[in-house]
């Protein structure tokens, strides 16, 4: 979850990025191919200066999208082992289109009037970290607008007693198409008159170790 100070962190060493299979070694290769590549290399002079060139010049101006970040796919509701863990996962969904939305009100559809929301702050944080916040304050920062903030979510863990369920699921958080972090959500619902609603969120935070568990 993100937290309601923006700060800036440097991206973690948790994406490496797959370079491309060399054109020589590509599925479907052909013969005629490599004699067509053998005789671009075999120019000199001017044009082979030329040529080199425009395909370096061509391979900078690709590189920026290589370098992008890009947002993994996570769970969701359509993949829970049951109709009864896929109801309560639908309302962690929701609220996760909430946020990558910036709609502040499709937030607070999910949560119940009363709900919290607490950040496990790390070792070493301003001790003036508030930890336990009225779950709509975040709501509110949500709906002020801005890039979206995409948290997917991965290998859920979901718990059901009667009229009580609880998620412990692992998420990345990128602002926009930027990374920002990594950590645990645990969320706890509640069964009531309107449906499942989310009662508390607590969650962790941290830049480092954010593979997929």
């Amino acid at each position: 979850m993100p937290r309601f100070v923006t700060m800036q962190r440097k991206h973690p060493a948790a994406h490496p990025i797959r370079t491309a299979t060399p054109v020589g070694h590509a599925p479907g290769f052909s013969a005629g191919r490599r004699r067509s590549r053998l005789a671009l290399t075999s120019f000199s002079g001017p044009l082979h200066a030329f040529l080199r060139a425009g395909l370096g010049a061509l391979a900078l101006l690709t590189l920026p999208f290589v370098l992008q970040a890009q947002v993994p796919s996570g769970f969701s509701a359509g993949q829970a082992a049951s109709p009864e863990e896929a109801q309560v996962l639908e309302v962690v969904d929701r609220l996760f289109d909430g946020m990558r939305a910036r709609d502040g009100a499709m937030v607070k559809s999910v949560l119940h009037p009363q709900a919290q929301m607490a950040l496990a702050v790390p070792d070493g944080a301003d001790p003036d970290t508030p930890p336990v916040q009225p779950a709509r304050n975040f709501a509110d920062a949500v709906g002020e607008g801005g890039e979206p903030w995409d948290e997917p979510y991965f290998d859920p863990v979901v718990k059901i007693d009667g009229n009580l369920a609880h998620v412990w699921t692992f998420f990345h958080l990128y602002r926009g198409d930027t990374f920002s972090h990594c950590g645990y959500n645990s969320f706890q619902l509640l069964r009531t008159e309107r449906g499942w609603e989310i009662t508390f969120i607590a969650y962790t935070q941290r830049t480092e170790d954010c593979r997929r568990p």
